[in-house]
């Protein structure tokens, strides 16, 4: 394994120790692929039973990180949500949902992502918020549409169980690397927060 994917490796492995359930996805932030039909589809990494099972470092180990170029994760059976914020042309909305959370403004596991180009405008940024909710029931995404009619973002998610966000480290398709706020070389020293704990 070269040294960028024994990079991305490591990473990884950072991740599930903080408790998050992890996979190698490729530019386009999909699941690698692993092989193709003989109709040329391809057969990618699938990532559905890592929902509901923790997965221990050994499996994490044995993923195909050789065809990785990022990291997958999910919050499976740690009771991980995220908070989806895409297209702000600001801080306001990260900033607005912290402040509901009862989150301080630096809070560590807050994500700037690159974001999407569309024709005719500059860059719009984008933000994921990590925290522990025992007890949420969750599938899928709730999206919170008041702060996205207030112009705030093009949408904001709440995401749960069956869905997956690119982490820190990894590259955007258009460009640029998922970060934490803290910089491009920053972890976070401590767990997410459980949400309602003080």
């Amino acid at each position: 394994m070269n040294t960028i994917k024994t990079e991305v490796l490591a990473n990884a492995l950072r991740f599930h120790g903080v408790g998050f359930n992890v996979f190698p996805v490729d530019k386009h932030k999909h699941p690698v692929i692993l092989n193709h039909r003989p109709d040329g589809e391809p057969i990618r990494y699938s990532w559905k039973r890592w929902q509901t099972e923790r997965q221990t470092t050994h499996v994490v180990e044995g993923m195909p990180w050789h065809l990785a170029d990022g990291i997958g994760g999910l919050g499976g059976p740690s009771d991980l949500i995220h908070f989806d914020i895409d297209g702000a042309a600001d801080d306001r909305a990260l900033n607005m949902i912290l402040l509901a959370c009862g989150l301080p403004l630096d809070y560590q596991w807050a994500v700037w992502t690159p974001g999407k180009v569309k024709p005719g405008q500059t860059r719009r940024n984008g933000y994921h918020i990590w925290l522990h909710c025992p007890g949420l029931d969750l599938d899928g995404k709730a999206r919170l549409d008041r702060p996205a009619r207030a112009g705030m973002a093009d949408h904001i998610e709440l995401r749960g169980r069956g869905v997956y966000a690119v982490l820190p480290g990894s590259p955007h398709p258009e460009g640029g690397y998922y970060q934490f706020l803290a910089g491009p070389d920053y972890f976070p020293t401590e767990e997410p927060v459980t949400w309602g704990q003080p």
